[in-house]
């Protein structure tokens, strides 16, 4: 079953270290922007704790934190103990998407730092000059974006 559409798979990678720094920095915001108190709300406004586990990640550990400390908030004892087994959760989850997809040999795997992801020059196989052009400027708006994003 061939496709009428040429797909360029793309993966970016990161190190284990730079990984594991965004999933804190990612957390860090979350907390900071209200998660907890989300959660209690949601809580409050009839979502059981057995629904909220069921969720997802985030929303089990909050769950399982909140049901044996009511009172969990952004400056409480118990926080960094949520916050480091939300980490380490969060970074198992992220190595078992990496192994999935890892899988896929179509997927042309690239560092964020990496320039010219798209060769210059003649486009290769059967997508046209047009194509490759937008796919350098697309790869370069990528990495723009991210180069921005590490910045802030």
């Amino acid at each position: 079953n061939m496709s009428k559409y040429h797909t360029l798979w793309i993966g970016l990678t990161l190190s284990p270290d730079e990984l594991k720094k965004k999933i804190a920095i990612r957390l860090f915001a979350r907390i900071s922007q209200g998660m907890i108190t989300e959660a209690k709300q949601l809580h409050r406004k009839g979502l059981s704790w057995k629904r909220m586990i069921e969720l997802g990640l985030e929303y089990r550990y909050l769950a399982l934190y909140l049901k044996r400390f009511p009172r969990l908030s952004a400056s409480s004892p118990h926080l960094s103990a949520l916050t480091d087994k939300l980490k380490t959760e969060i970074w198992h989850y992220a190595r078992r998407q990496m192994t999935w997809f890892k899988r896929n040999k179509r997927i042309k795997w690239f560092s964020p730092n990496e320039q010219n992801i798209v060769p210059r020059g003649k486009p290769r196989g059967n997508i046209g000059t047009h194509s490759a052009r937008s796919l350098r400027a697309a790869s370069r708006a990528v990495l723009d974006y991210i180069s921005s994003s590490a910045r802030k």
